[in-house]
């Protein structure tokens, strides 16, 4: 089966590049951009949470290089850095605690990361009559999550996944080479890799915490549905 989407998708390709002819706004080829998503999904989980945090609205840069009149490939990134918990009042390691503490103690933690969407976009210049990157679009997206989760310089927990998804977008010109485009898009995770740097002791103690895996909530939050506005340039 998979083999077969792999085919499928290189034949496709192929085609695309066989067909192509110049495209790019006035010769432009290139397109930086910077983009505000706006995510439902991480107005639900932040509802009740302690945490200074904010999934609900994130930036990305991002990047596009117009190969043709009907397609392009670009790619946006987009980072997470926050901490939560608490210190730990009385002395000694959070791993040696009374195992008669409050449930609802969350040792300090900090979570870090990064996403890496890579498109192919798709325009239909032939009906519409504008070439890329201007015009309405659909876009296949590869992403690659990598975050980590710190609870102490060497217990940390870091994560990375691999999802496929699309978006579907409007852009135009405001003045000059000066763009604007609206649009959605959803990101699903096929899969992911975790690991553990730090003690089996120290693993199956910051397991038991919710904490252990909120960047991976966080992502799938941001990414399932998210409505953007994006501001670029072409060069």
């Amino acid at each position: 089966m998979i083999k077969n989407i792999i085919v499928f998708f290189l034949v496709f390709i192929t085609q695309i590049f066989a067909n192509a002819q110049t495209g790019g706004y006035m010769g432009r080829k290139h397109h930086f951009s910077i983009d505000g998503n706006f995510h439902p999904a991480g107005v639900y989980s932040q509802l009740g949470s302690n945490v200074d945090k904010d999934i609900t609205f994130t930036l990305r840069p991002g990047y596009e290089w117009i190969l043709g009149k009907s397609f392009s490939l670009g790619v946006d990134v987009g980072f997470l850095n926050y901490n939560g918990g608490e210190n730990q009042a009385s002395s000694g390691s959070i791993l040696f605690m009374n195992q008669s503490q409050d449930n609802s103690f969350v040792p300090r933690y900090y979570v870090s990361g990064f996403d890496a969407r890579f498109k192919l976009n798709l325009y239909n210049y032939k009906q519409k009559g504008v070439i890329a990157p201007l015009g309405a679009h659909y876009s296949l997206l590869f992403a690659v999550p990598v975050h980590s989760t710190a609870f102490s310089e060497t217990a940390i927990f870091k994560t990375s996944e691999i999802g496929v998804g699309f978006e579907l977008g409007k852009r135009s010109i405001i003045t000059g080479f000066v763009t604007i485009e609206y649009g959605l898009s959803t990101v699903y995770s096929l899969g992911k890799y975790s690991s553990f740097t730090g003690t089996s002791i120290e693993e199956k103690k910051y397991l038991g915490y919710s904490s252990s895996t909120a960047a991976e909530s966080d992502y799938f939050n941001m990414q399932v549905f998210s409505l953007y506005l994006k501001i670029g340039y072409l060069l």
